[in-house]
Order: structure tokens, then C-alpha cells, then sequence
């Protein structure tokens, strides 16, 4: 409700919201369904398959994460590869799933008149994306598979109480050297 309320007050206009739930899923789905399906540019076009999810993409000028608990988000990812601006929950995850990105703001999910104003601000064209940088995490890093095998392979240093031990694979036996 109070989400309906920042939108209309702001007097954001000119835009459709494409949520992908029908309110069958559970009982938030059911409530969200039961309090926007009236709102104007609100529209509930129900679970997508992977064929449907890609021909939104084209469709969209932005995309609009606001989820509070994810592990990683698939459509974050899918916008950035197709160069679509978004705006994104300020959490850990969506920051490390963006990556470094230029198209990207962040909002606090408890704010819906910050992603009110976001909004307005892509549609007066005035909107200044953040962007996000990501930094390399400390070693070990792998940065994709072949590297990760790689390190296992070829042997991984660790520490084990006060005792520091080295991993490898020899003559196809594993060695600890202690």
C-alpha cells in the first residue's frame, strides 16, 4: 500500500511495472495481486519460461530488482549482458551479481520514495546511475572454473590450528606434507 501511495504522490507516470507472479505462487504473491492488480501500470503477466523471459528483455527500458533475500539474482545478470539499465535493493548480493557495472543504481528496499524518485528520474531522463565496482576478492581466488580445478590440482595451501599444510596431487596419490 504504501508503495501505491509514494507512486501516485510522486506522480510517477508513463511507465508499466511487469511483475512475473499471477498471485498463485503463495500467500505474499496472493497479497501483492489483491492490492496492485487496480493500480494503472501495474501489470501481473504470471511466471515466465526462458523463452518468454527473453523476449521481455527487449522490451524494457530498465529493470527494477527490489528483492530483500536472494543468492543471485538471474535477471540482474540477464539486463546487464543486454546493456538494460537497473535499479537494484542495496544488499551484498545484488552489488557482487552486478559486478562492475556502469547502468546501476541502488535503493534501500525499505524506501519505496527513493525507487520512486529513481524511477521518475529515468523517465525525465535525468537519472545518474552510481554504477558499481567491484573489487577482487583476497587469494585464494579462482575467477572461473578451469582456474579453481587448476588450484586444487596443482595444490592449495591452508591452515590447519597453527599448522600450515599443502595439498597436491603426485603420481596420482595425494600428499600432505606436514
Amino acid at each position: 500500500m504504501q508503495g501505491r501511495t509514494t507512486i501516485k504522490f510522486s506522480g510517477v507516470a508513463g511507465f508499466e511495472i511487469r511483475l512475473t507472479t499471477d498471485g498463485y505462487e503463495n500467500r505474499y504473491a496472493r497479497w501483492l495481486c489483491k492490492q496492485f492488480s487496480e493500480t494503472p501500470h501495474v501489470r501481473f503477466i504470471g511466471r515466465q519460461t526462458q523463452d518468454e523471459m527473453r523476449s521481455q528483455y527487449p522490451q524494457t527500458s530498465a529493470v527494477v530488482f527490489p528483492s530483500k533475500l536472494e543468492t543471485w539474482g538471474l535477471p540482474i545478470s540477464k539486463a546487464k549482458n543486454q546493456h538494460i539499465p537497473l535499479l537494484l535493493a542495496e544488499h551484498p548480493y545484488a552489488r557482487e551479481t552486478v559486478g562492475t557495472y556502469d547502468l546501476v543504481s541502488f535503493f534501500l528496499s525499505d524506501s519505496p520514495v527513493t525507487l520512486a524518485d529513481l524511477m521518475q528520474s529515468m523517465l525525465d531522463k535525468s537519472w545518474q546511475p552510481t554504477g558499481n565496482q567491484l573489487s577482487t576478492p583476497a587469494s585464494p581466488f579462482a575467477p572461473d572454473w578451469a582456474s579453481l580445478w587448476g588450484m586444487l590440482i596443482d595444490g592449495l595451501a591452508y591452515s590447519n590450528s597453527n599448522q600450515t599444510s599443502l595439498i597436491g596431487v603426485k603420481d596420482e596419490r595425494i600428499l600432505v606434507d606436514e
